[in-house]
């Protein structure tokens, strides 16, 4: 990783890529701006550039609900953890071994309390028959030290949904040349005498046959609204943290199955009582602590529903899709989260008595149902 000060490459003018918005946001300059065009399913792989050790980069939509591969293996991996909450933000890279490795920005915070959140590259693994995992972690913004007061961005990632940002970002980078800098994502602050953000950037030198790299800029604006480069650091894809306490501690409690659901509670400490109707399931322990269990259909062997406990608090159900129907209901005096699509529950997730639950359906179900069974389960 190199670092560059401001007044290296601050000479004349400089120019940015601008792209439809929901990917990456488009910024006005004093010089003619170049707009991406539409990339269509043809154009796929023209959407990577090789980086060193054969990552590709995402030059396309970094958005997770766009990069389905990842996004599912990015799923798996998870939720298999416990003692820390991800949340993916973008696909930036990927590399294709004996599987597929991908590079995901994420936002994440260990489920303690008053946790603050973190922004970081998660690597996952995803091998031939689809299992994934984890693999690894480069820490972008880690305030859990929180020497130097930056803040994560808790908020939209995109420029253009950050206005104040992209103002600053804009100023700074006017009159730079040798390189252009395409915003990916506002990923933190620091407050000082004035401001400083950081944006994470695709990198691109001005040389023939050049290919994009990614870049951390970090931009300080002062009181006044006068704005400059503080710093340029490049991201090497691939790198990973070399001490990470959280990551040893989750992937060094795997994912045990057990024959009885009595087995997995003796692991856990904690009993779990399912709905009457349960006769064939999967009982699972997961790092240790979190209680699975994964309910079949008799007739086919297929999987219905899963149910989880943990104790604490927070959301343990693994689930990172989106919902376009949200709602908190009581039921059986408790307050259920519940998520799902065109009137029909896909989850729900509930606190009680010191323990956190989780319900997934495999298929979407009614809420008489949902409620039945989340009545039966303790």
């Amino acid at each position: 990783m190199r670092s560059m000060k401001k007044n290296i490459r601050k000479t004349a003018v400089w120019f940015m890529t601008a792209v439809t918005a929901g990917t990456l946001c488009a910024c006005s300059t004093q010089t003619e701006q170049v707009n991406t065009p539409e990339i269509t399913p043809e154009e796929i792989e023209e959407t990577m550039t090789i980086l060193p050790g054969g990552w590709e980069m995402n030059k396309g939509d970094i958005s997770v609900d766009a990069n389905t591969d990842a996004k599912n293996a990015f799923e798996k991996a998870v939720g298999t953890l416990v003692g820390f909450e991800y949340e993916p933000l973008a696909v930036l890279a990927k590399q294709i071994v004996s599987g597929t490795n991908y590079c995901i920005l994420c936002r994440g915070r260990p489920t303690v309390e008053n946790a603050r959140t973190e922004m970081m590259q998660v690597y996952v693994y995803e091998d031939l028959d689809g299992s994934a995992s984890v693999t690894g972690i480069k820490t972008l913004i880690n305030t859990a030290n929180v020497f130097g007061g930056w803040s994560a961005n808790e908020g939209d990632i995109s420029l253009d949904q950050n206005e104040e940002v992209r103002a600053a970002f804009e100023k700074a980078m006017e009159g730079l040349t040798g390189a252009s800098y395409e915003p990916v994502a506002y990923i933190g602050s620091q407050l000082v005498s004035g401001k400083n953000y950081m944006v994470l950037c695709r990198e691109t030198v001005v040389v023939p046959g050049a290919e994009s790299t990614y870049a951390l800029v970090t931009v300080y604006e002062d009181l006044n609204g006068n704005a400059e480069i503080l710093e340029i650091t490049e991201i090497g894809i691939g790198e990973t943290d070399e001490v990470l306490e959280v990551m040893n501690s989750q992937i060094a409690n795997p994912c045990v199955q057990y024959d009885t659901l009595q087995e997995a509670e003796a692991v856990c400490g904690f009993e779990l009582t399912l709905p009457e109707t349960v006769s064939t399931a999967d009982y699972r322990v997961i790092s240790g602590q979190l209680l699975e269990v994964i309910v079949r259909n008799e007739a086919d062997d297929l999987e219905v529903y899963r149910i989880r406990k943990a104790s604490g608090d927070g959301d343990i159900s693994g689930d990172y899709n989106s919902y376009k129907e949200t709602a908190v209901l009581t039921i059986d005096g408790r307050d259920v989260a519940v998520r799902g699509n065109n009137g029909s529950v896909s989850g729900a997730v509930w606190e009680d008595e010191g323990y956190a639950y989780a319900i997934q359906f495999a298929e979407g179900v009614s809420k008489e149902e949902m409620t039945a069974l989340i009545t039966q389960i303790r």
